[in-house]
């Protein structure tokens, strides 16, 4: 009985694949809108900070903790002009 629990409660490694493939695709689009000029009343939207928090919650610390990294450095690449904070911040 424990047996079946326990395969209940695990992540197969196609699964882990398919997190990171989808998970990655969308830090990229968060990343390239953020990057964009879209702004709500003069405002711009941390995109990737919302897509960081939602694969936190979804996968775990773990892979919120190595997405936050690559999505701070993404933004890094991307937008930022000089030294920024974002992939400590993130």
């Amino acid at each position: 009985m424990a047996d079946i629990e326990r395969k209940k409660t695990e992540i197969s490694a196609v699964s882990h694949v398919l997190y990171s493939v989808f998970f990655t695709a969308m830090l990229f689009f968060a990343a390239i809108l953020q990057c964009s000029d879209i702004t709500f009343f003069g405002i711009v939207p941390d995109f990737t900070f919302a897509a960081v928090c939602a694969v936190g919650f979804i996968a775990g610390e773990r892979y919120g903790g190595i997405f936050g990294i690559f999505g701070g450095l993404l933004i890094w690449a991307l937008g930022s002009s000089g030294i920024s904070l974002s992939p400590i911040l993130f």
